[in-house]
């Protein structure tokens, strides 16, 4: 059994199902990619700010952020996307641990469904504004040491090469969610 599509279209002998399969590969290609990469960061970012940016604005912002980040950069060198892909890891590891630590050792997996999409200012997670902030603290720091962590042992070469900015990032962002959450008196 061939498992490969690639593998499949390039064992027909017809010229016309070769060109109509690898056509087939463009458009799904383009079409998941569009899906994957355009469309959750533009609505993303229409979140952050609905009352100023929209579906459209958004998706405009995801692009210039696309190009800004120059993806091509990384595609070039083995080492720059194994950089790339830690240090990213090391910025998603805070949220993981702070999500984490919320549901299980904060709210002790008790979620009022109804209080996620109420902004009223006794929801429960109505908090400051809508906002966090001690969650907010506990990622920005933890996000530091992680990616602090990445930086000093890929790029400064200071520590040992590893791979543990990803597990850093998320045990700092769980322990000090959950120590500013208590300080705070939080549930």
């Amino acid at each position: 059994m061939i498992m490969d599509p690639v593998e499949i279209v390039g064992r027909i002998e017809n010229k016309v199902w070769v060109a109509i399969g690898s056509i087939t590969f463009v458009i799904a290609t383009m079409g998941i990619n569009i899906v994957a990469n355009f469309v959750s960061p533009a609505y993303d970012i229409a979140n952050l700010f609905p009352k100023h940016v929209d579906f459209k604005k958004g998706g405009l912002i995801a692009s210039i952020l696309a190009v800004v980040v120059c993806p091509w950069i990384f595609v070039d060198s083995p080492k720059a996307i194994t950089i790339f892909v830690s240090v990213f890891g090391a910025v998603l590891a805070p949220m993981y641990g702070v999500m984490m630590a919320d549901y299980y050792l904060v709210k002790h997996q008790q979620v009022n469904t109804a209080d996620l999409y109420t902004m009223q200012p006794g929801g429960r997670f109505y908090y400051d504004g809508g906002w966090n902030k001690v969650g907010l603290t506990a990622l920005l720091i933890s996000g530091v040491v992680s990616v602090g962590w990445e930086v000093s042992t890929q790029l400064l070469k200071l520590l040992p090469p590893n791979n543990l900015g990803w597990l850093i990032g998320a045990a700092a962002g769980a322990l000090l969610y959950v120590v500013l959450m208590r300080m705070a008196n939080r549930h």
